[in-house]
């Protein structure tokens, strides 16, 4: 593992990004602040040179210090020659504030298929919406209403199953984050982190 100490940040909740070098000797990593581990691993394998960025989530700092970020070798891609790790740019976006709606309570309409609420007991609210979706470029939309300027990262929980489609979520037209595989081969309560977005 290689530790990097980073000094002087502020208390509070910040999305934390990397930005690193891919190439086709590299490892998977996972990445972890003051030990505690943040985000899913990360595979920096690739077949040519790469610069991607990556968002592994939120942490929050209860008081002002250093902290260190670890990153730790946890394994390699069946393609990679090695187990490399790169880094280049951390990256600590404040979220000063949380805006939480219940995906039922909006307002939403779905088109090429049927959207619905279900009920449910171990989801958040008691309620999830459901697009019954039988074909790609079907997609329902969310109108969340008020949001404050400023840079939020968002995140979705939702339920996985073994009738789950794969999504592209956007915000306002445009993508954010990779697609989501939503299934599940048991029934699953996860919550992703797409990235940060701007609120106008």
């Amino acid at each position: 593992y290689i530790d990097f100490s980073i000094p002087s940040i502020a208390a509070g909740t910040y999305s934390l990004q990397m930005e690193w070098k891919g190439n086709n000797s590299r490892g998977i990593l996972q990445l972890s602040v003051d030990g505690t581990n943040l985000g899913s691993t990360l595979d920096q394998y690739a077949s040519g040179q790469t610069y991607p960025t990556t968002t592994f989530g939120n942490v929050t700092f209860s008081s002002t210090g250093t902290h260190t970020v670890r990153l730790t070798v946890t394994g390699k891609n069946a393609s990679s020659s090695s187990y490399q790790l790169a880094a280049d740019l951390f990256v600590f976006t404040p979220q000063a504030q949380t805006q939480s709606y219940e995906a039922e309570n909006l307002s939403y309409t779905g088109t090429g298929a049927t959207a619905s609420v279900q009920t449910d007991t171990n989801s958040s609210g008691g309620k999830w919406v459901e697009l019954a979706g039988n074909g790609t470029g079907q997609y329902i939309d969310f109108t969340v209403p008020s949001v404050p300027a400023g840079t939020y990262s968002l995140q979705m929980e939702w339920k996985g199953n073994t009738s789950r489609g794969i999504l592209q979520l956007s915000v306002d037209g445009t993508n954010l984050g990779s697609t989501l595989d939503q299934y599940s081969t048991n029934q699953s309560y996860p919550t992703t982190t797409f990235g940060s977005e701007i609120g106008r």
